[in-house]
């Protein structure tokens, strides 16, 4: 799954690896994953990043196997995760997501090892798009 993820994003994913307390709590295949986004992605400064991917603190719309569109904002901190509003990159759908471009569908790795698919409508803000106005 070729995709772009920020320096910071890159750095940020590294160290959830090495937080044994982290590596404990989320499932092997969501840190499988994470590794392979990270031996996969192609890495990009935050102020060079497209304005439509998936970035950490992105509010991103989405639907998973063409069920009706979710809202979430892709969030690092477990700790900042509130039911319904933020999805950690260290879940197996945060993961999939984090570095998708508007409008690209891939598959899902579910928690039983089945295969769905997820789709990124839109980024609906963009922390490093944002950086661009000011």
């Amino acid at each position: 799954m070729k995709c772009q993820i920020t320096s910071k994003d890159y750095m940020l994913l590294e160290r959830h690896l090495t937080r044994p307390d982290l590596v404990q709590a989320i499932s092997s295949l969501a840190l499988a994953l994470i590794r392979a986004k990270l031996s996969d992605a192609q890495l990009v400064m935050p102020d060079d990043i497209s304005p439509d991917i998936a970035t950490g603190s992105s509010r991103i719309a989405f639907s998973i196997d063409g069920r009706p569109e979710e809202t979430r904002v892709l969030l690092h901190s477990e700790s900042h995760v509130t039911t319904g509003l933020g999805l950690s990159v260290t879940s197996l759908l945060g993961a999939t997501l984090l570095g998708l471009r508007s409008g690209q569908e891939v598959p899902l790795l579910r928690a039983d090892g089945r295969l769905g698919r997820v789709a990124l409508h839109r980024v609906a803000y963009q922390p490093e798009a944002q950086h661009e106005d000011e």
